[in-house]
């Protein structure tokens, strides 16, 4: 029985990567992709949530910097 398993060639790598680009191609005819006015507001979503979590970040690493320093400042 495991003479058998071992007899069953399995494919070379040229014919595996061939099979690989060949799935990839099917996979993306069946991609619906978004019009340009979506990724548009998508896209200006994405930079304002990123503009304003930059700026929490920014007024939060601020106060511990205060913080810290009040922290020094006493010892």
């Amino acid at each position: 029985m495991a003479k058998e398993a071992a007899a069953v060639e399995k494919p070379g790598i040229a014919a595996r990567i061939r099979e690989f680009f060949h799935e990839v191609r099917v996979e993306m005819r069946k991609v619906t992709w978004p019009a340009k006015d979506e990724v548009r507001s998508s896209t200006s979503v994405v930079l304002f949530v990123l503009g304003l979590m930059a700026f929490i970040i920014g007024v939060f690493d601020k106060l511990s910097d205060v913080f810290v320093w009040l922290l020094l400042k006493l010892g």
